[in-house]
Parts: structure tokens; C-alpha cells; sequence
């Protein structure tokens, strides 16, 4: 009977032995199995290859884990391109949209919008006139600027453009030196400018 009971026991611990080698066991079967194991060579003998088995799965589990990741990127790297990689399509797309806006704001944008002091006057110029730009101080208003002009015997060319700059035309007989500095001399304007 006695020897029963120990088949039992041994059979009992047997089957507890993977996971004592996983450390899953309660504190009183843990306690059960380390008796068991003091006196029971094959148990111990299984208990060390059950201890190896589990350290193989381990580093099994973290090698697989490498090579999944591995095998992620190397699929991500392959992978099928969308087609408008493979296509010029899109980029001569991208090309005529870019010249097409390129065009329009050319078409749009008014050319005195542009228009410097040092930008060369269009309309031919009349014989015994002097072309002078004039830049329009910030914050002076047309209506007192054209005043000035008018007072100063200047002829008002062009309107005054958004960069703030207007045409006018004075007289080769007046000394268009002393005239710019009379000019500038004034809050409304900045600049003047011509070949004088």
C-alpha cells in the first residue's frame, strides 16, 4: 500500500513538473514537488529537461520574433508600388498644373503691379519732356499727391500703381533737379527718379 501511495505521489508530481519548470505552481505545490525531488532521481532528471525545453521555447520565441520582424520588413520592401509610381503620368500631370497656375497669374496679375522707379517708362516718350517716378510716400492720398504735382507744373502720366508709384512728365526747361528735391521735400512724397 505503501508503495502505491508513492506511485501516486510520483505520478502526481510527474505531472506537475512543467510547470514548476515554469514557476505556474501554487506555493503548497511547489512545496510538494521540492520534497518529491529530494528523494526522486527520475523526477529530477525529467524536472532538468523539462528546464531545457523551456529555455529552447524561450529563445525559440525570441528568434521568431527577430525573424517575423525580419520578414515584415522584407515584405514591406518588396511590396507592390502604387501604380502612379510606376507611372510618368503623374508627374507630367503636376508639370502642366504648374505651368497652367504659372500662366494664369501672369494673365492676372496687372503688369504695374510690378512697377519700380527704376523700370523703364512704355509709352514713347514726347520730345522736350522729361519722364520722372515718383514714389508716393505711405499713407499720402492720390488726390493730394496729384496736387502737388499739378502746383509743381508736372503732367500726371500713369495712375498711381498698388506699389505706390506714379508717372509724370515735366518740361526740359524746368531744372527737374531742384524740382525732385522741392518734391521730396513734401510728407506725400517719398522718391523721385528719371534721367535728369
Amino acid at each position: 500500500m505503501n508503495n502505491e501511495l508513492n506511485t501516486t505521489q510520483h505520478n502526481r508530481v510527474w505531472d506537475l513538473l512543467p510547470w514548476y519548470a515554469n514557476e505556474t505552481l501554487s506555493a503548497e505545490e511547489r512545496s510538494e514537488v521540492e520534497a518529491h525531488l529530494a528523494d526522486c532521481s527520475s523526477c529530477r532528471h525529467e524536472l532538468k529537461i523539462q528546464k531545457n525545453l523551456r529555455q529552447i521555447v524561450s529563445e525559440s520565441d525570441i528568434d521568431q520574433g527577430r525573424s517575423n520582424l525580419a520578414w515584415a520588413e522584407l515584405e514591406r520592401k518588396i511590396a507592390p508600388r502604387p501604380w502612379f509610381f510606376h507611372s510618368p503620368t503623374p508627374a507630367i500631370a503636376a508639370s502642366v498644373l504648374c505651368c497652367a497656375l504659372g500662366l494664369v497669374a501672369y494673365l492676372y496679375v496687372p503688369s504695374e503691379v510690378f512697377e519700380t522707379l527704376t523700370s523703364s517708362y512704355t509709352v514713347e516718350e514726347e520730345q522736350g519732356f522729361i519722364m520722372l517716378r515718383i514714389r508716393v510716400a505711405p499713407g499720402a492720398q492720390e488726390a493730394d499727391v496729384l496736387k502737388i504735382l499739378k502746383a509743381a507744373g508736372l503732367r500726371e502720366i500713369g495712375a498711381l500703381s498698388e506699389t505706390g508709384i506714379i508717372t509724370a512728365r515735366a518740361s526740359r526747361q524746368n531744372d527737374v533737379s531742384t524740382l525732385a528735391e522741392d518734391l521730396i521735400r513734401t510728407d506725400a512724397i517719398a522718391y523721385v527718379a528719371g534721367d535728369f
